[in-house]
C-alpha cells in the first residue's frame, strides 16, 4: 500500500477537493493494494499537482505511464489477433473489471432481489387463490385476469433477479436497464405525487451518473 499517496487522497477528501465519490473509490483501491485505472491515476495526479503542489507523486506518474503502456501493448496484440473484429473500447471496458463494486450498486441490487421475491410471492398467491377457491367462483373473465396478473408478477420477479445479477457483476446492460426502469418509475410516480418514491428514484438517477459508478459498468471510464 502506498501510504503517502493514501494520505494525499485523505487530505483531498478533508479539504473537499475533487469528486468525493471518485476519491473514495480511489482510496478503497489503494487500501486493497489494487492498481489504479489509468484515468483515475491521471485524475488524482492532476488534483495533487493543482491543489497540493508540494506533494511527491512520482510513483503515481510512473504507475500512470506504466498502465498506459500496458494498455497500448494489449491493444496492439488484440489488433494482431483480431484485425477485423476488435472494438475501439474493448481494452478500456476490460480494464474496468479491476474496479471494486461501489456500495450503492450493491444496495440497488439487494433492493432488486427483494422486489423480485415480493413479485414472485404475490404471483404465487394469486395463482393459489384461484386453485383454492375454485375457478367456478370466478367468472371466465375474472379467472383470465387473475392468471395474467399471476404470470406477470412472476415474470417481473425473474427479471428483477436477472437485473440484480447484472448489477453485481458490473454488466453494462444492467446499468442501462436500471436507468430505463428508474425513469419509468419517476414518470409513474409523478401523477400519484408520491414524494418518497420520487426522492428515491431521483437519488438512484443521480447515483448512476457518478463517474466511479459509470466506470464500474464500463461506461465513460475515460472521462476525467
Amino acid at each position: 500500500m502506498d501510504k503517502a499517496l493514501l494520505d494525499k487522497v485523505q487530505e483531498l477528501l478533508i479539504l473537499g477537493i475533487g469528486d468525493e465519490g471518485r476519491l473514495r473509490h480511489i482510496k478503497s483501491m489503494l487500501e486493497q493494494d489494487l492498481k489504479l485505472y489509468a484515468s483515475d491515476a491521471k485524475y488524482l495526479e492532476n488534483l495533487i499537482q493543482t491543489h497540493l503542489p508540494d506533494s511527491e507523486n512520482t510513483d503515481l506518474k510512473n504507475d500512470t505511464k506504466k498502465e498506459t503502456t500496458q494498455n497500448k501493448t494489449l491493444q496492439n496484440n488484440s489488433n494482431e489477433n483480431k484485425p477485423n473484429s476488435t472494438k475501439p473500447n474493448e481494452i478500456r471496458v476490460t480494464s474496468t473489471r479491476n474496479y471494486v463494486r461501489p456500495l450503492g450498486v450493491t444496495i440497488i441490487a439487494i433492493l432488486e432481489i427483494i422486489s423480485g421475491i415480493s413479485s414472485i410471492v404475490i404471483g404465487a398467491v394469486f395463482s393459489m387463490l384461484v386453485g383454492f377457491v375454485g375457478a367456478d367462483v370466478f367468472d371466465m373473465i375474472g379467472t383470465s385476469i387473475m392468471g395474467i396478473v399471476s404470470g406477470t408478477m412472476v415474470a417481473m420477479g425473474v427479471v428483477a433477479f436477472v437485473l440484480a445479477w447484472g448489477l453485481l457483476k458490473g454488466k453494462s446492460w444492467a446499468w442501462t436497464v436500471t436507468l430505463i426502469f428508474t425513469i419509468l418509475n419517476v414518470i409513474i410516480s409523478i401523477p400519484s405525487m408520491n414524494p418518497i418514491s420520487l426522492a428515491i428514484n431521483f437519488v438512484i438517477l443521480y447515483y448512476l451518473y457518478r463517474p466511479h459508478v459509470k466506470a464500474y459498468f464500463g461506461k465513460g471510464a475515460e472521462i476525467l
